[in-house]
């Protein structure tokens, strides 16, 4: 009786090992490999849970950064194109000769006749121009970058000017010869000829007389537009 449940455990045993050994191995490594692919479906850019994604979503693997990681965010460049009409302004003194006003000091010319009255000879003149806190050169209206226009009740705090050009009345009112634009880009350093050589005449916005001279000579003022457009951005 001892034999037969001696013979009876071990065929037990026999058979538990055989179907063991029938297992494929095959089988055990995909079980492995779907754990796997659990493990690294997500990925955490930023503690926000919305910005967790699915690693399906990328269309390459993405990298984890090294370091501690931040918030996502999405930013939004607004953009205003705007001509302006700065110039620059002529007047004559006692002598008849001409005075141009610039923020780096007055700049003298000689006259010449024009008609019946006078023009300053052409000259170079450098001017700066504030923008950026000026309200006068803001857009009046900005886009961002899909080109959908800003609300008009949006304030753009701080716009920078990102361009500047001259426009197609480049040498008939002036000719500008030189563009700078200063490292905060709010300031605009132009430098442009103005007024009358030979029969070349820039055209000036007005020429008005303002008194005369002590020998009773009619002295003038006259202005000339040095037009540029730009583009101001946030």
């Amino acid at each position: 009786m001892k034999n037969v449940i001696r013979g009876l455990k071990q065929c037990v045993l026999f058979l538990l090992f055989s179907s063991l050994l029938l297992i494929p191995i095959e089988n055990i490594g995909i079980a492995a490999s779907d754990d796997e692919a659990q493990n690294l479906k997500k990925i955490v850019v930023s503690p926000d849970p919305e910005d967790q994604k699915d690693l399906e979503d990328f269309a390459a693997p993405v990298a984890l950064p090294e370091g501690p990681t931040g918030y996502q965010k999405v930013v939004r460049i607004f953009e205003g194109v705007k001509t302006a009409n700065p110039g620059v302004y002529w007047y004559q003194i006692d002598s008849l000769k001409w005075i141009a006003e610039t923020s780096f000091g007055n700049i003298p010319a000689n006259y010449v006749e024009d008609g019946n009255k006078y023009a300053p000879v052409k000259t170079a003149v450098r001017d700066r121009i504030q923008m950026a806190d000026n309200p006068v050169y803001v857009p009046e209206k900005y886009f961002d970058q899909t080109e959908v226009q800003v609300p008009s009740n949006v304030v753009i705090p701080a716009p920078h000017i990102a361009k500047v050009e001259t426009t197609e009345f480049q040498g008939k009112k002036s000719l500008i010869t030189k563009l700078e634009l200063d490292p905060t880009k709010t300031v605009v350093t132009l430098t442009s000829d103005t007024g009358k050589k030979d029969s070349d005449l820039y055209v000036q916005e007005y020429t008005k007389d303002y008194g005369k001279n002590p020998s009773g000579k009619i002295k003038y003022s006259t202005l000339y537009l040095t037009p540029f457009k730009y583009n101001m951005a946030k």
